[in-house]
């Protein structure tokens, strides 16, 4: 939605948390600052305060963020989403992808300790067998 020169932010259908949005209307300026430094008499730190202030008390910055980084295009992109700066937004996903990867380590490392789980468990059953045929002939129950 345009409303004079400034652009402001409007819900996208494919989002539909946005319209419970608290920047819902706000200019666009304040969410990229940093793209509109030198532009104007505000400087692009108090617009970045007031749209992180905007962020702190939304309903639904927990949905943005979660938004922002499922799309890699938003997470190296300019501007606020979620209430963090894009480096933020960056660190999060760097930790994340670590993470997943860990529990992938993890999950294949499950895998072969089942695996070897079953050959000593079909091992110790084979063994356990033999013992009782074993203790079975001693004690002349079978012959």
């Amino acid at each position: 939605m345009i409303h004079g020169n400034v652009k402001r932010l409007a819900p996208l259908s494919s989002e539909p948390w946005r319209c419970r949005a608290a920047c819902l209307g706000a200019s666009t300026e304040m969410f990229f600052a940093d793209d509109n430094r030198g532009r104007g008499n505000i400087s692009a730190d108090s617009l970045s305060a007031k749209a992180l202030a905007i962020c702190a008390v939304c309903p639904v910055a927990a949905e943005c963020l979660e938004s922002a980084l499922a799309d890699p295009s938003q997470v190296d992109s300019h501007g606020i989403r979620g209430g963090l700066l894009p480096s933020h937004r960056q660190m999060i996903r760097r930790r994340r992808k670590a993470e997943q990867q860990r529990q992938g380590q993890v999950k294949k490392l499950e895998g072969a300790g089942q695996t070897r789980n079953r050959r000593l468990a079909t091992r110790t059953h084979g063994i356990t067998e033999r013992l009782r045929r074993d203790t079975d002939t001693l004690n002349g129950t079978s012959l």
